[in-house]
């Protein structure tokens, strides 16, 4: 999660997008959201999960959708900092 903070900070400063194929960053993003409300509304995209939905995402202007905000992980998915499923 650490080495993706960089992308988290420049997401918050230019346009609320970010594009990694770290899920597992992803899903600690969208835990830490519960907390830090300032980045729940950071739109992640993993383009190695779905190149092709992604690929017409991102060159459709990439406008901000719910199913990739990182406050929309469902509870199962989520995990804490220590690696263990959030009940």
């Amino acid at each position: 999660m650490l080495k993706d903070v960089h992308l988290l900070a420049a997401a918050l400063r230019a346009d609320s997008l970010v594009a990694s194929a770290d899920d597992k960053a992803r899903r600690a993003f969208g835990l830490a959201s519960s907390v830090a409300p300032s980045i729940a509304a950071v739109c992640r995209v993993n383009p190695c999960g779905v190149p092709a939905e992604s690929t017409r995402w991102l060159k459709a202007g990439a406008k901000p959708r719910k199913t990739y905000r990182l406050d929309s992980i469902p509870s199962e998915q989520a995990v804490t900092f220590a690696g263990t499923v959030r009940a």
